[in-house]
């Protein structure tokens, strides 16, 4: 029962851990998704400026604090989503190319996550970093609700195994204790007639 019991939370633990897992990576895929909605749409005025000439398909980008966010930024340049109202996503943390994750804290003071990629537009020979973040916090209330799933399901049969296994123990101890008294009883009794 005690390997029962261990295998059990053995599998918890391990259902725990992929499904968090493949919902975090879910998350991330929203964000990557959402992304490249952005960088495709990026691109240079006459002038040099950062412009997005056709509006995006999240309409969370335009309600403020929405906890979708984007921010697009090269040499001075720099664009952002409604939904940063006055804020401003923290710059990447590396110059060079390349993809950065990250969890920051977002304007609402809320966990975000957020990718940041350098990409090079054609004609333009500086780095244009795209920031794409997005509120953590539905993904944790999934998590959240993924976990007492689990504990609910998983709680009955651990408490039933130990439930059997005390039973158990309880029954063995009470029929070896009969039997010795029996034996002891029945001795007794020979010595009596004897």
């Amino acid at each position: 029962a005690l390997w029962l019991l261990l295998g059990l939370t053995v599998v918890g633990l391990y259902v725990n851990r992929v499904t968090t897992r493949q919902l975090q990576d879910a998350a991330d895929a929203r964000i990557s998704a959402l992304h490249d909605a952005v960088t495709a749409n990026v691109e240079f005025d006459a002038a040099g400026r950062l412009q997005l000439p056709h509006s995006l398909p999240t309409p969370e980008f335009e309600q403020p604090l929405s906890g979708v966010y984007w921010q697009i930024t090269a040499s001075g340049n720099l664009l952002r989503s409604k939904s940063l109202w006055d804020e401003i996503l923290p710059p990447p943390r590396f110059d060079n190319n390349g993809s950065l994750w990250s969890t920051i804290k977002g304007p609402r003071n809320e966990a975000v996550r957020l990718l940041a990629r350098a990409i090079t537009l054609p004609d333009f020979k500086q780095t244009v970093w795209v920031q794409v973040a997005v509120a953590q916090e539905n993904t944790e209330r999934e998590i959240a609700s993924l976990r007492r799933t689990l504990l609910l399901v998983l709680l009955p049969g651990m408490l039933t195994v130990v439930g059997v296994e005390l039973w158990l123990t309880w029954r063995t101890a009470v029929d070896a204790a009969n039997a010795a008294y029996d034996r002891s009883l029945l001795g007794a009794i020979k010595a009596m007639d004897a």
